[in-house]
């Protein structure tokens, strides 16, 4: 509960969210929606996104990223950052965030900064 991704866009692809679990909030722009175990959404490429776990517990999604070449690099090459620094999902140690954040825009994924609005232009 409470974990998510905060805003972000990618220039290339598109996304689509299937929740399995739970019950995440998604904010498009600005407007701001519940959506619950069951629901589909769909974000087109271009469009300003986050979603955070707003449940009381466990939540699972299944993502779909179309069409395929750049995440799939954009990850590989995350991770081997990751790796090197020996950082693990399963401890507190995290990343060069700058560095990662250079990784995404190398591979069309720009993140905005926490204060940004939601209706930050591209």
């Amino acid at each position: 509960p409470g974990q998510g991704a905060g805003l972000y866009r990618q220039k290339y692809e598109d996304e689509a969210f299937w929740i399995l679990e739970g019950v995440y909030t998604f904010t498009l722009n600005s407007r701001q929606l519940p959506v619950a175990a069951g629901s589909y959404i769909s974000v087109p490429r271009s469009i300003l996104h986050a979603y955070t776990n707003s449940g009381d517990g466990p939540a699972r999604m299944l993502v779909l990223v179309t069409p395929g070449g750049s995440r799939e690099r954009f990850y590989a090459e995350a991770g081997e950052l990751v790796t090197a620094q020996g950082a693990s999902t399963l401890s507190n140690d995290l990343p060069d965030l700058s560095r990662l954040l250079g990784i995404g825009q190398k591979y069309g994924v720009e993140s905005l900064p926490v204060d940004a609005p939601a209706d930050h232009p591209p």
